[in-house]
């Protein structure tokens, strides 16, 4: 018996309006479905439609999972964890699925940055997933330069039109794409100095106009005992991935120059000082804090200067550039430049700043372990989102494709 082709995967709206009994008929069908499609020898399988269910069906997962972001305060950004029966299953054979079909070059770069969302805990798959689909095609690279890196610019420069919940969503997906791409696609994002710009401007000035626009950070002090808003969460927790993106484009930036040899060497030295001055003469943020003047890690600094702060940047620097630049005068600038901004540098105890807000458990900053804690369990209610952004979705027939 002939197997049809995969549908489209009805979307969280379709689904949201059945009956539970009518949403586990579903699944159970679309679960049956993919087994049989992966039994498929793949000039069978590997066809437009089944790339079109895998491009839906990580678009639709990667949405409701960027939702949890927002008003999910004990597990952001993780929703497989609610996912049992036939939905589990069906999560699972659609990562297989796409492994399989990768090779193929039927992937768009939009499925694969939806499936660097939805398969966070799968990032060695992923990975190996990713230099498939791109080693298949030579469209991704050309859509990255063209049209990824433009688009995430675009995001960051618009921060007071998308929100603080826009900016949260972008950031995360970003932060996703670069977990698990190819060094050439990170180093699209990391030599484009406008862009390096832009995501210390959206860290500074903008997460700071943002706060301003809800009243003004307010953190509790010692004498005081209150839960932070969500909003308030949200903001802190979109510092931490704008600084887990800087980190990642870092890394790949002082690793090309440490395998760089004579010209090349100096030629990634040039670019490097490059973007670091840019990031120096950004002006400083305004205090977003109502507290005293001095300024406070992760809550009121420039991106530059909490980097300095959490990684030692100068240090950093010292150890990478000491071959090709160890008699310039701008390393050694750069250098007492950081150390001074970080008024904490030589404490004796790492000062987590506005962050020990988030460590309730008392986990080291990162994007996978934030709002853990007693002190995240609880919240004030949550703020509507800001207008338009409400995303519309296309309607669908119940169980269109699957029969009923």
């Amino acid at each position: 018996m002939a197997i049809a082709p995969l549908p489209p995967y009805p979307p969280s709206r379709t689904r949201a309006s059945l009956s539970p009994s009518q949403v586990a008929d579903l699944h159970q069908k679309i679960a049956r479905a993919l087994h049989e499609t992966l039994s498929l020898p793949p000039p069978k399988r590997d066809i437009p439609q089944t790339a079109a269910f895998i491009s839906s069906y990580a678009r639709d997962a990667a949405q409701e999972i960027l939702q949890t972001l927002i008003w999910d305060t004990e597990s952001p950004g993780n929703k497989s964890h609610e996912l049992s029966g036939d939905a589990k299953v069906i999560r699972n054979r659609v990562l297989l699925l796409a492994e399989r079909v990768a090779p193929s070059g039927l992937l768009d770069l939009a499925t694969l940055l939806d499936l660097t969302v939805v398969y966070t805990t799968h990032l060695k798959r992923l990975r190996a997933l990713f230099l498939a689909a791109v080693q298949a095609s030579k469209t991704p690279q050309t859509d990255l330069n063209n049209s990824v890196v433009p688009a995430f610019a675009s995001v960051l420069s618009q921060i007071s039109s998308i929100g603080l919940y826009g900016l949260r969503k972008s950031v995360h997906c970003l932060l996703c794409f670069l977990h698990v791409a190819t060094p050439d696609f990170i180093r699209a994002f990391a030599r484009d100095k406008e862009f390096m710009i832009l995501l210390a401007r959206a860290y500074d000035s903008g997460l700071t106009s943002l706060a301003q626009s809800y009243g003004g950070l307010h953190f509790p002090t010692n004498s005081q005992d209150r839960p932070l808003d969500d909003w308030e969460r949200i903001l802190l927790e979109t510092k931490v991935a704008l600084l887990d993106i800087f980190h990642a484009l870092l890394k790949t930036m002082l690793a090309d120059m440490t395998r760089a040899t004579g010209p090349a060497l100096a030629a990634e030295s040039e670019r490097t000082f490059d973007i670091v001055f840019a990031l120096l003469e950004l002006p400083a943020p305004q205090s977003a804090s109502a507290g005293p003047s001095a300024s406070t890690p992760f809550l009121d600094r420039s991106l530059l200067v909490d980097y300095q702060h959490a990684h030692d940047l100068s240090r950093l620097l010292e150890t990478t550039l000491s071959q090709a630049a160890a008699d310039d005068a701008r390393l050694e600038f750069i250098t007492t430049s950081l150390r001074a901004l970080d008024s904490d540098a030589d404490a004796a105890t790492h000062n987590p700043g506005a962050l020990k807000f988030l460590l309730g458990s008392g986990v080291p900053p990162g994007i996978d372990n934030l709002g853990r804690g007693q002190a995240s369990r609880r919240r004030a209610p949550s703020p509507p989102p800001p207008p338009g952004q409400q995303q519309q979705q296309p309607q669908y027939g119940y169980g269109q494709g699957y029969g009923r």
